[in-house]
């Protein structure tokens, strides 16, 4: 995360409000998912899961090494099983299950999606 090209980081803060990990949600490059299946992260930062029950697949070719995503999981309706096409691990499982109401970040490493705490 950085501001005007200095990095920013948040310590011993509180999730309320505008301290939240979905402070981010259309505040950088959102992707709105409405349905399973491969999803391609290209450009994007943050992914709005709005509907659950579904199983999506991330592309690792379309992931920075490096970069911080965050993932948000909008929907009443379920889990949202997130897996990658490279049988990598997300927070070091073979598919991640995203609760409804679950916001979390996850930092790519070129191969796994590694859990965040900063933002998890």
């Amino acid at each position: 995360m950085g501001l005007q090209g200095k990095a920013v980081s948040i310590t011993n803060a509180v999730t309320l409000g505008n301290n939240s990990p979905t402070t981010a949600l259309y505040s950088l490059p959102t992707l709105n998912v409405s349905a399973g299946g491969s999803v391609s992260l290209t450009g994007v930062q943050c992914v709005n899961f709005q509907t659950g029950a579904i199983a999506v697949v991330l592309q690792k070719a379309s992931l920075v090494s490096s970069a911080t995503y965050l993932f948000v999981n909008t929907s009443n309706r379920g889990v949202v099983a997130l897996s990658l096409d490279n049988g990598g691990t997300i927070g070091g499982l073979a598919v991640y299950s995203l609760v409804p109401g679950q916001a979390t970040a996850f930092t790519f490493d070129g191969t796994n999606l590694a859990q965040n705490p900063q933002f998890s």
